[in-house]
């Protein structure tokens, strides 16, 4: 191509043929655990999560968060949970539903979350469909001013289903 081409048409430059040489000392993040991790050292005392609850705010800092993540996914690794297992998350736009999301990341699980909305039957569609470990839910749910008993729909969905353990 001649020098009045385009410059995506003049082919490679020096600058896209050399190599980048990445430092030994260099921060790299393997997972998104690291990351978070990373963010917590950094942020200790910010805020990291503001939740509406009532008509007030709640704050939760760096260093809060971190203590709800470890506090899970020490629950997740009691509950037998190890890196490569599934697990569902059938909880509200929560708190919760963030720290449980880390807490599986945190431990090297895969984790689903499933609209809190879905009836028993879909609840366990999706739980066979991934084959799911372990399922993270709430007793109760608040959904346009009613209360919503979470627990008796994944109780429904789990009879007789043959992944989940716990």
């Amino acid at each position: 191509p001649s020098a009045d081409a385009p410059l995506f048409c003049r082919g490679p430059t020096r600058s896209f043929r050399r190599r980048r040489i990445i430092p030994e000392n260099s921060v790299r993040h393997s997972s998104l655990a690291d990351l978070f991790l990373k963010q917590a050292e950094r942020y200790r005392t910010k805020t990291a999560l503001r939740v509406k609850t009532a008509g007030a705010y709640r704050d939760i800092s760096w260093d809060e968060l971190r203590a709800h993540v470890q506090r899970a996914a020490f629950w997740l690794d009691q509950a037998g949970v190890v890196k490569g297992d599934r697990v569902a998350i059938y909880l509200q736009n929560i708190p919760e539903t963030a720290i449980s999301m880390l807490a599986c990341a945190k431990i090297g699980a895969v984790h689903s979350v499933v609209y809190a909305g879905f009836s028993a039957h879909a609840l366990r569609t999706r739980i066979d469909d991934e084959q799911a470990k372990v399922v993270i839910t709430s007793d109760v749910g608040h959904r346009r001013g009613q209360m919503i008993d979470m627990k008796s729909v994944v109780d429904e969905a789990l009879k007789g289903c043959k992944y989940v353990e716990y």
